[in-house]
């Protein structure tokens, strides 16, 4: 038997943590990655310490969690950029310059 799932409260913790993760990244960018805080990323999200803590077990692996959305979200971005691409020299193949600008279209 199936059950129905209350999808709602799913939801509501995707967007809580993305909201922090959100936080977490302007507050690295504003004052550095090393010097990015619990206390300031929850303060930037308007949560609770706690709630930063439910999310993310550690400052480390917030950190960590911060420098893989940068990587992915902004190398994908200067990929997809075939002007920049052209202008560094690089040639990439056209087959994954497209799955990187659908995956771009979809994240």
């Amino acid at each position: 038997m199936r059950k129905n799932y209350d999808t709602s409260k799913l939801r509501k913790y995707e967007s809580s943590k993305n909201r922090i993760l959100a936080a977490a990244v302007k507050v690295a960018r504003d004052r550095g990655l090393m010097a990015c805080t619990l206390r300031q990323v929850a303060r930037e999200a308007h949560v609770a310490i706690p709630t930063v803590h439910y999310h993310f077990k550690n400052i480390a692996h917030l950190r960590l969690t911060i420098a893989k959305y940068a990587v992915e979200n902004e190398m994908l971005t200067l990929l997809a950029d075939t002007r920049a691409i052209t202008r560094l020299g690089v040639t990439i193949p056209s087959e994954l310059r497209e799955k990187i600008a659908a995956y771009i279209a979809t994240a």
